[in-house]
């Protein structure tokens, strides 16, 4: 009789442990590998980007024209959960690198950008976001869910925001935030740049297309047949001339989107007949973080920078002196 009990008992727990290996499976597949292999075009389809952004200064909802192509597909399907991250641009001198902070996460820093919380924490969350723009003025705010999916949403509300308020401008240049920017290089290679049809960056040429569902930047053939992408320059940061934003709108009204937001650039530049321009020098653009010293970073315009403290480099690299 013991012996049997024994037994039973042992047997629960054997089924307790498969059940949650079972269980953990799941969401593994759930929240990792379904993101890259579930997202299909249809997705796109009757997407409407009424109101989508605001200018958080005076609290008034606007309306873009942007509207995506018919036979585009929808942003972002609701029973999907988005793998969630947290951006944060901090000035504050003091702050150190750390690692990335797991989300939920409140920024402490002056600048912040969060993932949409609910409820009371929303309210609070939000009400910190009104008066970060009172301050500065100088926070956009759009109605859609921020994630990696919705990159080409982003994309397409700062396009009209460029073409709604800043018409007499040159230049309009898109940054990741964890990219430097050495304004003095971007300024000199601006001074002798085209003012029309104009977009440069680190320029991909030749790009393979991803078919394999489980990696970041993957695309199904029924999405995008050819193997290859048009000439695009990298989302770390790119310049485009003001006249482009008016008909990179019109284009996305013909051409499918994609949730690669700087490829799908690239897509609506070759629409136009278009392509970007590769910069003066080589070694303008960096997508590997290159190792900061002032006389690297002097010969470059943007840079990612890991973990670097951004504030500190720019400090010391606009100290007076030779930089090498």
């Amino acid at each position: 009789m013991f012996q049997l009990r024994r037994g039973c008992a042992w047997s629960r727990r054997q089924s307790f442990c498969l059940v949650l290996l079972l269980g953990l499976g799941f969401v593994f597949y759930a929240n990792v590998l379904s993101v890259g292999r579930r997202w299909k075009p249809e997705w796109w389809m009757d997407y409407n980007l009424a109101t989508w952004w605001s200018s958080l200064q005076n609290q008034t909802l606007v309306s873009p024209n942007w509207t995506l192509s018919s036979s585009g597909s929808s942003a972002f399907p609701h029973n999907l959960a988005p793998t969630q991250e947290t951006h944060r641009t901090s000035t504050n001198p003091s702050q150190t690198s750390a690692a990335p902070t797991p989300v939920p996460y409140e920024s402490p820093g002056p600048y912040l950008v969060e993932y949409p919380h609910h409820g009371e924490a929303a309210e609070e969350l939000q009400q910190q976001l009104v008066e970060e723009s009172r301050e500065h003025g100088d926070l956009v705010q759009g109605d859609f869910l921020d994630c990696y999916k919705n990159l080409t949403i982003k994309t397409m509300v700062m396009l009209e925001w460029l073409q709604a308020h800043c018409s007499g401008a040159s230049y309009a240049m898109k940054i990741d935030s964890d990219t430097f920017l050495n304004v003095p290089n971007l300024i000199r290679m601006l001074a002798d740049a085209p003012t029309s049809n104009y977009m440069t960056g680190l320029v991909a040429r030749n790009g393979p297309v991803l078919r394999d569902p489980n990696s970041k930047w993957y695309l199904p053939a029924e999405v995008y047949p050819d193997p290859v992408y048009p000439p695009y320059a990298l989302g770390l940061g790119y310049v485009l001339s003001m006249d482009l934003p008016p008909k990179l709108l019109e284009a996305s009204r013909q051409v499918r989107a994609v949730y690669i937001e700087d490829v799908y650039l690239g897509m609506c530049l070759q629409f136009l007949g278009l392509s970007p321009t590769d910069p003066p020098r080589g070694g303008y653009f960096q997508v590997f973080p290159v190792a900061y010293s002032r006389c690297a970073y002097s010969t470059l315009i943007a840079t990612t920078a890991d973990n670097q403290d951004r504030v500190k480099v720019w400090e010391d690299f606009k100290r007076p002196g030779p930089p090498c």
